[in-house]
Parts: C-alpha cells; sequence; structure tokens
C-alpha cells in the first residue's frame, strides 16, 4: 500500500501566459531540485523587529556559526529528505544545513514519481523550457518538514527593467553653425567673457552666448528656493572683434 500523499503549500503551478505545449519532457532527461527544509526553530518577530529598526552600521557582525547553530536545518528535516529521496531513486548530490538546502538529482520520469507531477517541454516565443501545472505531493511525515522544492519549473521569470536608449543626436561643426545662424566655414573658436568666440577667418568672428551651468548641491545640502529668472531670447550670434584673429598693431 502506498504512503499517503499531502499537498506541499505554495507549490501550485498554472500554465505562463503566451506560453505553447510542445509535449511531454524526455523521460530520461536529467533533472536537479533544490529543497529547502525547515529550520531547528524560527526566528522571534522581536528579533526580526528589532533588527529592521536598526541602522545597518549599527548592527553587530553576524556570527554565520550562530545563526546556522540556531536556524539551521533541523537533523529531523536532514534524515526525512535523505530517505525520501532514497526511496524515490533520487541521489543526493549536496547538503547545506546552514543554508537549509539539499539538492537532488534523477530523471524526468523519477521526479515524477516522486512529486506527483507531469514535466512538459514549453516554449515562449523562441526560448524552451521545462514546465508543470498544478500542485506538488509529499509523503505526510515528510510535508511538515520541507518548506519549496525548487528546479522542476524552470521558466523563465526575470523582467528585463533596464533597456539601453539610443545616443542622442550628435552634429559636426557647420551643422552647429547653421543652427546658430553663423557663417559657413568656421576654422577655430576659444572661449570668450559672455559666451564662445567662434572665428570663421581673421577678422570675421561672432560671439555665441554660453547657458549658465547648475550649481551642483552637495549630498548634505539642502535644496535652495532660487528665486524665478526671466526667461532668456533664444541664443544669438553678434559680431565680435577678436584680439586672436586681428592682426597685432604696427610698431611704426
Amino acid at each position: 500500500m502506498s504512503e499517503p500523499r499531502e499537498i506541499l503549500p505554495g507549490s501550485h503551478k498554472a500554465a505562463a501566459a503566451g506560453a505553447r505545449l510542445i509535449g511531454p519532457t524526455n523521460p530520461g532527461e536529467p533533472v536537479r531540485v533544490t529543497v529547502v527544509v525547515a529550520r531547528k526553530n524560527a526566528i522571534p518577530r522581536s528579533e526580526l523587529a528589532r533588527h529592521s529598526l536598526t541602522r545597518p552600521r549599527e548592527r553587530p557582525r553576524a556570527d554565520h556559526d550562530a545563526v546556522a547553530q540556531g536556524y539551521g536545518a533541523s537533523q529531523e528535516a536532514l534524515d526525512a529528505v535523505t530517505s525520501f529521496a532514497a526511496q524515490s531513486h533520487l541521489a543526493i548530490t549536496s547538503i547545506d544545513q546552514a543554508r537549509r538546502l539539499v539538492e537532488l538529482t534523477g530523471t524526468a520520469a523519477d521526479m515524477e514519481q516522486a512529486f506527483g507531477t507531469e514535466l512538459h517541454d514549453c516554449a515562449i516565443g523562441a526560448r524552451t523550457y521545462r514546465g508543470r501545472r498544478g500542485p506538488l505531493l509529499l509523503p505526510a511525515n515528510t510535508l511538515p518538514l520541507v518548506e519549496a522544492v525548487l528546479g522542476l519549473d524552470n521558466r523563465p521569470v526575470a523582467k528585463p527593467r533596464m533597456r539601453p536608449r539610443s545616443a542622442g543626436p550628435s552634429f559636426y561643426p557647420q551643422e552647429l553653425a547653421k543652427l546658430y545662424g553663423f557663417p559657413g566655414g568656421m576654422r577655430r573658436g576659444f572661449f570668450a567673457q559672455g559666451g564662445r568666440a567662434i572665428c570663421e577667418k581673421p577678422g570675421l568672428c561672432f560671439l555665441a552666448p554660453q547657458p549658465v551651468p547648475r550649481r551642483r548641491l552637495s549630498r548634505r545640502s539642502r535644496p535652495v528656493a532660487w528665486p524665478a529668472q526671466p526667461q532668456s531670447p533664444p541664443p544669438t550670434a553678434r559680431n565680435i572683434v577678436c584680439s586672436a584673429c586681428s592682426p597685432a598693431p604696427s610698431s611704426r
């Protein structure tokens, strides 16, 4: 008589939106899953609240050995999962008592039999994955010692949040000259008081106004309410006398 099984809470899976069913997963395909087991002791809520209300730089350095000793996986849970894996023809790859993780490997057919589910190959666009539907089932004596079984369904869940933006338009000097109304054939330029002087040829220079740089506030500075500035007219170019281009006065 088979051992009674119960549903693992939180293990129900629905079909992914936009997924296309390809067919049953190859029974001989190797599958790796991670079983998260129960803690030795539950972390008190008061301890969690105190930790969250303490500034990060004021929190004491965590003692990993002490955390593993007090809140790691219970030996009862590890023994239960080890026995379950042996009965289900699954191999134990690794056991991490501090992180409460047990890795199991086996064929797709053995995984389906062990966890009471069916695996299918599906596709979303050009990407294929292994999926399942419905809950997972575990023996009644093992269920209270297991929190999650991860890896049977490896559908993509991450979504891109940052996308590259196209670079802004760039301009050649001749194009900028056309936008500002400068004569063609600019040769050189330098910064002058009140703007940037652009010299087309000796004796023919134009002054383009420079935008007022914004003041950078330090991280500790408070924002200041600056008085409203009148709207400045569009930048225009005006003819100037450029000492850099004008011929030097004669010594005679």
